[in-house]
């Protein structure tokens, strides 16, 4: 991508080639990081306890699935909330749920 030749032409050329493949593969990192995409998983139910609690549940379960490219991916979450407020809790845990 024209990123990572941006990156290798700001290097110098005097460097050994041991020291040019870190700094390749860093600028291709910062390559990849830049083109993350971003997923938001909207959890939760105003419905009733059921289908909130329900909801939170299989969020839970697809957040511990371990075929998710977490590479390519951020994963975020939306909870709403019986009262109909919004939070965007760090995690699905019982903990990040409370804080957020």
């Amino acid at each position: 991508s024209r990123q990572i030749l941006s990156n290798a032409r700001a290097l110098p050329h005097s460097l050994p080639m041991s020291d040019l493949a870190p700094a390749v593969m860093q600028g291709l990192r910062a390559s990849q990081e830049a083109q993350r995409k971003r997923v938001l998983h909207l959890v939760g139910s105003r419905q009733d306890e059921f289908y909130h609690d329900l909801s939170v549940l299989y969020a839970r379960a697809c957040d511990a699935c371990q075929d998710l490219d977490r590479e390519r991916f951020e994963f975020l979450f939306a909870v709403v909330h019986m009262d109909g407020n919004w939070s965007f809790p760090a995690g699905l845990d019982d903990k990040s749920l409370a804080a957020a």
